[in-house]
């Protein structure tokens, strides 16, 4: 008798192995991308956009 319980077990656990083997995988979520750099404090600002030329007054 104890031989056959040895066996079953011996199977049982052959037969969960072998299906967790073959069960389906799901791959992870792919990582969140990095978060965009913030800008530094000691950046110079950005320089000001010429301002377009006057038009003279007519006459």
């Amino acid at each position: 008798m104890r031989k056959y319980l040895a066996m079953m077990f011996v199977l049982m656990l052959a037969a969960t192995i072998g299906l967790s083997a073959c069960a389906k995988k799901e791959e992870p979520p792919p990582p969140p991308p990095p978060p965009a750099a913030a800008p530094a404090d000691n950046m110079a600002p950005a320089p000001a956009a010429p301002a377009a030329p006057a038009e003279a007054p007519k006459k």
